[in-house]
This record gives structure tokens, C-alpha cells and sequence, in this order.
């Protein structure tokens, strides 16, 4: 291989790597959202400031909060290019099967049988 295709090459994988290296530290850093969730998986306890109550609201919204816990990832973050998610994940802290929901609109709560620990809310007039 001539020299400065092998260099080409050198830089692309060492461009690959160094992306990895700080999406990984990005994710996992205690300040980056995904970190903030496992920050709250481990001890909860320790960040009980970080919840939303259930039955709350915020100032003008028609929603109410369904449960309580941590609002870990928001409607539209992005998981890999082209995905967006389209709710909000709410941490309660507690095993599987335990945190009491309500939904948070009229609407349809949703929990499919191999679902472990999820419910969807759907509402089919959104207000917004």
C-alpha cells in the first residue's frame, strides 16, 4: 500500500477511535444525562432531589408527572442517528413492578407482558 493512502487509512481509524473513546466518556460521564441515570439506578436514596412527584405538574402544562422518580431521558433525545424517542423515561428507584403509575392525561396505559419494567402512556388527543 503507498504511503499516503496507509496514512489516509491511519487517520480514519484513529478518528473512529478517538470518537468512540469520547462517546463513551460522554455517556458515562456523571454530568452527561446517561450518566446522571446510573448515578440514580445505584443509590437513588442519594438523589431524591433529582424526583419528580406523581400527580404534579408544571406551571401551564396539562400533563401531570404518572409516577414518582427520575426523569432520565426526555422526548427527542437521540439514541443513534436517525432514532429519536418519542416519550420520557421515568426512573421510580424501586424493583420492577413496584412503582404505582397513573397515567398522566386521559389516555390508554400500555405494559406488554414481556415487558419488564415499562409502560407507555398513550393519549390519542394531545393537547400540545
Amino acid at each position: 500500500m503507498k504511503k499516503p493512502l496507509r496514512l489516509f487509512f491511519s487517520l480514519i481509524v484513529i478518528s473512529i477511535l478517538v470518537a468512540a473513546f469520547l462517546m463513551y466518556e460522554r455517556i458515562n460521564s456523571p454530568d452527561g444525562r446517561t450518566g446522571r441515570v446510573l448515578l440514580w439506578l445505584r443509590e437513588p436514596q442519594e438523589h431524591r432531589d433529582w424526583a419528580v412527584q406523581a400527580g404534579e405538574s408544571c406551571q401551564g402544562s396539562p400533563f401531570i408527572q404518572p409516577t414518582d422518580g427520575f426523569i432520565g431521558y426526555l422526548w427527542n433525545d437521540s439514541f443513534r442517528p436517525g432514532h429519536h424517542h418519542q416519550g420520557l423515561d421515568i426512573f421510580g428507584g424501586e424493583q420492577a413492578g413496584v412503582t404505582p403509575v397513573m397515567t398522566a392525561y386521559d389516555g390508554y396505559l400500555t405494559r406488554l407482558p414481556e415487558w419488564k419494567s415499562t409502560v407507555i402512556v398513550r393519549i390519542p388527543e394531545d393537547p400540545l
